[in-house]
């Protein structure tokens, strides 16, 4: 008899956290460079296809991103579209610097059940 109540109670809960690691969602950022590029004289970043595609980002549009824990904010002038990737191209002004300027950042991707983070 203790052993078909602990098996019970056993399955309860297995079943309710197999349950809710679908209903908790983990938000997925993706890290990636801002540049200043000096030949081109822009601010641009270039974003993987599939990223591109989840962000679904037009021109006009801001882009919120991270540098650390501080969020900015870029608003996208110009999209342009590769075979294997895509550039945004950013209203910021260029800095007359003379020299590459590379910014690590990380942005919002998505947000996924927590099994799907999990067993991917």
């Amino acid at each position: 008899m203790l052993l078909k109540e602990a098996l019970s109670a056993f399955s309860l809960v297995a079943g309710l956290f197999t349950i809710s690691g679908f209903a908790i969602k983990v938000d997925k950022f993706e890290n990636n460079h801002i540049l200043q590029d000096p030949k081109t004289e822009k601010t641009k970043m270039f974003l993987p296809i599939e990223s591109f595609n989840k962000l679904n980002l037009k021109a006009g549009d801001n882009f919120k991103y991270y540098v650390g824990s501080d969020m900015r904010i870029k608003k996208i002038t110009q999209i342009e579209t590769h075979s294997n990737h895509t550039t945004l191209i950013f209203d910021e002004p260029f800095h007359e610097d003379n020299h590459l300027k590379v910014e690590s950042v990380k942005y919002y991707l998505e947000a996924k059940p927590f099994w799907a983070n999990l067993f991917k």
